[in-house]
């Protein structure tokens, strides 16, 4: 039996007891297929052998558009969503198609650009992403780390880059995030450099820390305790701002000056002892 590329549906039984049926010639492209609607009683049509087409034949598959996704973290799962892949024929024809192909290649156990390979019948193609290290520079003598514990780590000495918001290097990890531990040598903490780590329960400041950036712990949710080094002076605009979590705060005596906002929407703390070396508080 020969079925013309406009049959979209086979109704109940259309070709039921046909037990002879052996051949089916379906004059659309293969791809078409799973798209038919057919009802039940037709399993010698199901069963049956399938030919294709009207004689043109594939000529590749190509990527209509790639993967929103295409930079990943070490040992994350690769993500297809917006993937886009055509199948191309000889007569010019190109088909999209949402399954019945493979995806190999893509490894993120270390970091590098990794060659991922579509396979569809006989046909591939390939695109590349780019898997990155929980690692890098913080500072000029600066390095931080996230373990597979979410613990960052922030190492080496001197000051710390300064962030706007959401442009610390350790931004999309902060989901994972729930301890932060700033190792001797680190002596200032950047702008914003933790905002919105909003998982992280813990933070362990060295006592060579002396500056705390604006902004540097600003909606850290769940962080219900901190106890800043002595060496510390002034408390900068909104370091502490939306905490809501933070219930203590060990002020060092030495604080000069606290800035607007530091401690604003910090629902949970219910006092700060304020030192006697406080000379000037902020909005």
């Amino acid at each position: 039996i020969a079925i013309p590329a406009s049959v979209t549906r086979i109704g109940g039984n259309a070709f039921g007891n046909c037990d002879n049926l052996t051949e089916v010639y379906y004059l659309g492209y293969e791809e078409y297929k799973p798209y038919m609607t057919m009802e039940d009683g037709n399993d010698a049509l199901v069963n049956a052998n399938w030919f294709y087409g009207d004689g043109a034949t594939r000529t590749g598959i190509t990527l209509e558009t790639l993967p929103d996704k295409t930079e990943y973290w070490v040992n994350e799962e690769l993500d297809t969503t917006g993937l886009a892949v055509a199948v191309t024929y000889s007569d010019g024809a190109k088909i999209d198609i949402w399954d019945g192909f493979t995806i190999s290649g893509f490894d993120s156990s270390t970091a590098g650009t990794k060659t991922v390979t579509i396979t569809y019948k006989d046909l591939t193609t390939t695109f590349t992403v780019t898997v990155k290290d929980k690692s890098g520079s913080c500072g000029n003598q600066l390095t931080w780390t996230v373990s597979e514990e979410g613990v960052l780590t922030i190492s080496g000495t001197g000051t710390m880059y300064d962030y706007q918001y959401v442009s610390a290097p350790w931004y999309e990890l902060r989901g994972e995030i729930t301890t932060v531990v700033i190792e001797n040598g680190v002596t200032g903490l950047g702008d914003y450099a933790f905002y919105s780590l909003f998982n992280m329960t813990g933070v362990s400041i060295a006592d060579s820390v002396t500056t705390l950036g604006q902004g540097t712990f600003e909606s850290c949710y769940r962080l219900a305790e901190v106890t800043i080094p002595s060496g510390v002076t002034g408390i900068e605009n909104y370091v502490f701002y939306n905490c809501s979590a933070l219930q203590n705060i060990t002020l060092p005596v030495g604080v000069i000056s606290i800035g607007d906002r530091a401690f604003e929407r910090c629902e949970g703390l219910e006092a700060v002892v304020l030192p006697d070396s406080v000379q000037e508080i902020g909005e």
